[in-house]
């Protein structure tokens, strides 16, 4: 079976989106040029009532390793249309971001959910580097919001 959103992604965004590592840890001699490491993106989901009625809100959180010495992190929007000159500001190490909401339920509900993913993750993503005092780091790969994110463990060279 094929997950549909996965396919609408790398079917709109091949050309932008590429593959992220992970490891634990920084590697032994990482200098200020290197990526921010190990990004990971997980799923939020939260649910209220409020008046009688359920609300539902989907979150996507990116998070990365914190860099020694970084006095800060860039994160770069990237969207179908192109890639944003606005560079974000961000002094720790996660990204939160709402991909979905609603005020459906049951079945109808993880359908309206399933849609607003897709849609965020063919058209949204983020790429991130650390700042330092007076330079920035590279950028990590891209990675697109709205899908979970969990890179192999590499190890240190």
């Amino acid at each position: 079976m094929v997950d549909h959103r996965v396919a609408l992604t790398e079917v709109l965004l091949a050309a932008t989106f590429v593959g992220c590592s992970k490891s634990h840890g920084h590697a032994a001699g990482a200098g200020r040029t290197a990526a921010a490491p190990n990004l990971s993106a997980t799923l939020e989901d939260q649910s209220v009532t409020a008046q009688g009625r359920p609300r539902w809100s989907t979150y996507w959180k990116l998070c990365w390793d914190y860099a020694p010495d970084a006095v800060g992190y860039e994160l770069q929007t990237i969207t179908s249309e192109g890639t944003s000159p606005e560079l974000r500001q961000q002094g720790d190490a996660c990204f939160r971001l709402q991909v979905a909401s609603g005020t459906s339920r049951g079945a109808r509900r993880t359908v309206e959910r399933e849609q607003q993913l897709a849609w965020q993750s063919a058209n949204l993503a983020y790429r991130v580097r650390a700042r330092f005092p007076e330079t920035a780091g590279a950028w990590s790969p891209v990675v697109p919001a709205g899908l979970k994110h969990e890179a192999a463990v590499s190890s240190p060279p």
